[in-house]
């Protein structure tokens, strides 16, 4: 058919067809919540302190070096959480809160054979992981405490948020897509973990609720937060040693704009100031005090009289 034979009836019946066949979804962008700049600060300010008292805890326990840090904080859909990660290869299990509230850990399966190797007392030095194979009862034990071990540090951070954990058990994959709605919006935190030569990614799930409540409860700790009194007397130390610019000056005076325009090298200026006056010593923009210049040792010093009003 040519484009001579396309009357107007036909062009109209061709884009009712092709109407008929799209299908779009409306998108209401503000559903999607993502973190601030501000959340993201206070997260990874907390997650160092979890980070460093993880490791040390590990590693004192299992006589190898551990190394925890987070690499990822985001809000994330559970479909979509479910999509990215590679579940299938990961060891999974669910933590839950006072409020009946459930989380979800995940870390790489090959840390499992790891794990147990040296909790069964394996030297440090950690076999090649063997090829995959059924996880039995015995490893589910020692990763029960491993994880608990996990969560105990999580609370330690958490505690001043009002959130308390306790590490339950293992969740099977056919599980995993019942643990929440699939439109929920979860905070994951994502964490390169690396034990011994093992290395891998630890990640927790946390639902709305709890994160929500997180959030919040580290925002007002931000705002209102008070210094220790050690840690103000630290501060004021570092601060004085400071160095902040001053000023040392007579009294303003009047010169005429003829005796200006005739400034030489060496001029005299009749100030008509009293010699018993004294000058003003201050700060740009702050207080000011009345001073009596001297000469000490070849400088020029100044004695305090007292504030100005």
């Amino acid at each position: 058919m040519s484009t001579q034979d396309l009357d107007q009836s036909t062009i109209d019946s061709l884009f009712a067809a092709a109407d008929s066949e799209q299908k779009f979804t409306a998108v209401n962008f503000q559903n999607r919540k993502s973190l601030t700049a501000e959340q993201m600060h206070l997260l990874v300010a907390a997650n160092q302190v979890f980070g460093r008292s993880t490791s040390a805890r590990l590693t004192s326990w299992l006589n190898v070096g551990i190394r925890i840090v987070m690499v990822a904080a985001e809000r994330v859909l559970y479909r979509d959480h479910l999509e990215v990660s590679d579940i299938n290869g990961m060891y999974s299990g669910e933590a839950r809160f006072s409020s009946s509230a459930t989380a979800l850990v995940c870390l790489d399966l090959s840390f499992v054979s790891a794990i147990v190797h040296l909790v069964l007392g394996g030297p440090p030095n950690i076999p090649d992981s063997p090829e995959s194979r059924e996880l039995t009862a015995i490893d589910a034990t020692i990763m029960n405490v491993f994880l608990g071990t996990l969560w105990t540090e999580l609370n330690q951070i958490w505690s001043s948020c009002g959130l308390q954990a306790e590490y339950k058990s293992e969740v099977q994959f056919a599980n995993l897509g019942k643990m929440f709605a699939q439109t929920e919006y979860l905070l994951v935190f994502t964490y390169e973990m690396k034990v011994g030569k093992v290395e891998g990614v630890l990640q927790v799930a946390l639902p709305t609720a709890v994160a929500d409540t997180l959030l919040r409860e580290l925002d007002r700790r931000d705002t209102g937060h008070t210094q220790s009194s050690e840690t103000r007397r630290i501060l004021q130390s570092r601060l004085a040693n400071a160095k902040h610019k001053t000023y040392l000056r007579s009294p303003n005076f009047n010169v005429s704009v003829a005796q200006i325009l005739d400034l030489t090298q060496g001029s005299l200026l009749n100030c008509g100031i009293p010699q018993s006056t004294t000058a003003q010593f201050g700060i740009q923009g702050g207080k000011v005090w009345t001073a009596r210049p001297a000469m000490r040792d070849g400088r020029i010093v100044a004695q305090i009289d007292g504030l100005t009003q």
